[in-house]
């Protein structure tokens, strides 16, 4: 009984897909002729060089700064909770490079003032770098913590702007 039930249905669907056809299944593994003689047509690229805004010596202080403060505060983390030492030199030498943009930017007796706090950062700088096995780490953090209450204290915009040139 079952196994005719079955032959039955079996049946049906074999003249239900023979009245269906299978036209797109030969379709897909059929060959199609090779189109060999299509022209190539060149790609034109023509660079667009979009200007840099321009910034004022206020805004380029201001960035400077910004960047300055947010490459501390990098350093001061990454000796409190130690992690890579490269990372560690990275940020010290990321915040030097910010603090001597913006010393381009001041008058003689401030780029002076602001010389002395990039010495100390080098300094840092080289004890982060001698120090491999981070012993004295937390003197190091302590060093850069006041040097970046020192930046603060005495170079931020608007103790700054009249010393600008």
């Amino acid at each position: 009984m079952r196994s005719k039930k079955f032959i039955i249905i079996f049946a049906l669907l074999i003249i239900c897909l023979e009245l269906v056809g299978c036209d797109a299944f030969v379709r897909k593994f059929t060959r199609k002729k090779k189109k060999d003689n299509l022209p190539q047509e060149e790609m034109v690229i023509s660079p667009v060089e979009y200007p840099a805004p321009v910034l004022n010596k206020e805004q380029l202080y201001r960035k400077y700064f910004l960047y300055w403060q947010s490459w501390q505060d990098e350093l001061i983390d990454a000796l409190l909770y130690p992690t890579s030492h490269k990372r560690m030199i990275d940020c010290a030498g990321q915040s030097i490079e910010n603090l001597k943009s913006m010393q381009a930017m001041l008058n003689d007796k401030a780029k002076a003032k602001l010389g002395s706090y990039i010495d100390r950062m080098q300094a840092l700088k080289s004890k982060i770098e001698n120090n491999i096995y981070n012993q004295e780490i937390s003197y190091e953090r302590f060093s850069a913590e006041r040097v970046r209450r020192d930046v603060f204290r005495d170079f931020p915009y608007h103790k700054i702007k009249d010393k600008l040139i």
